[in-house]
């Protein structure tokens, strides 16, 4: 446990464990808080596991106010709460109706029993996916403006939480709008960043070929799960500037798929990739990458490049043992 904290031990609520929510609730743990994990089903094995915590771990459907007054209660005072539970991409293409109710039910349901309990902070968990997809500048992508432009269901769903979240009363809001996420994972689940680095990851470690739809130069910001749990975990720090604010977490950078396996075979070894044409058809994805400066100026820069967040993810799923075996 780090000593950050001189002063009492500062607690706070992540609800939400998949994978970013599991990563703060690691990053919350080390930097010395007292946490209590909350989730509608959680995956106990992996929390433990990649949270590397013993802390208690709750059952929490957050479109249901009176459940989640009880967690509130059950927890008791604490310091901040971090909300990062919601459907991926293809599951809010799915069901958006069902997305919508986890994001905005639950940032009301959160905030209503944030303030019962004189809870001061609330750090909501965003994408990427606000900006529209042909915005073609690093300046485009900054949190400034309010994003305008076409986004598909998943980045639609997004802007209405964080409205919902800025227009909170009573509460300081700090929102993190994440680049594309990759680490470990339960496998299968997660973002397509997520799954496009683990399916690299575990086709180099096991020399499995594997086959993606795309173009070889498809590019987006990619930011290391550690990184943006160390991120979520900054903002919600006890001091930090009260009031509404977003901030941009990405490393600043884009890395095509063709740098992505070039750093994945520099890590762990060869990946045989059978690379299909998207269907329907379409141009290379050209993102920008997001615009960090806010980032940089209140919380620093992420701790990993590429490659050693690449071989810090085989060593945390045993792959670079699988690999020399």
């Amino acid at each position: 446990m780090s000593d950050h904290f001189k002063g009492p031990q500062p607690r706070c609520v992540v609800i939400g464990t998949g994978q970013i929510g599991t990563f703060a609730v690691r990053s919350f743990t080390h930097a010395g808080w007292s946490v209590t994990a909350a989730d509608l089903a959680p995956n106990t094995s992996y929390i433990r596991r990649f949270g590397r915590t013993d802390c208690p771990i709750q059952s929490v459907d957050v479109t249901d106010a009176a459940m989640v007054r009880a967690l509130f209660d059950h927890v008791g005072a604490c310091d901040a709460v971090v909300f990062a539970a919601g459907l991926t991409g293809q599951r809010t293409q799915a069901d958006p109706s069902l997305a919508t109710d986890i994001l905005l039910k639950g940032t009301e349901s959160i905030a209503t029993a944030m303030r019962a309990k004189g809870i001061p902070r609330l750090i909501g968990v965003s994408s990427l996916a606000v900006y529209a997809a042909g915005q073609t500048s690093f300046e485009s992508l900054c949190e400034v403006e309010k994003p305008t432009g076409h986004v598909g269901v998943y980045g639609s769903v997004v802007r209405r939480m964080e409205a919902a979240m800025i227009a909170l009363e009573g509460l300081s809001v700090g929102i993190a709008r994440a680049a594309g996420v990759y680490g470990p994972n339960r496998y299968g689940h997660g973002s397509q960043s997520s799954q496009l680095v683990e399916r690299l990851l575990y086709g180099a470690a096991l020399k499995q070929p594997i086959s993606l739809q795309g173009h070889w130069q498809d590019r987006d910001d990619f930011i290391y799960a550690r990184d943006l749990g160390d991120a979520l975990e900054k903002l919600a720090r006890p001091g930090y500037p009260e009031g509404r604010e977003i901030i941009n977490v990405g490393t600043g950078m884009t890395t095509c798929l063709r740098e992505l396996i070039e750093a994945v075979e520099q890590c762990v070894g060869r990946v045989n990739v059978n690379l299909i044409a998207p269907d329907p058809s379409r141009a290379p994805l050209a993102r920008p990458p997001l615009d960090t400066e806010w980032m940089l100026k209140r919380i620093g820069p992420p701790k990993f490049a590429l490659k050693e967040a690449l071989r810090d993810f085989a060593r945390e799923v045993d792959l670079l043992t699988a690999q020399e075996v």
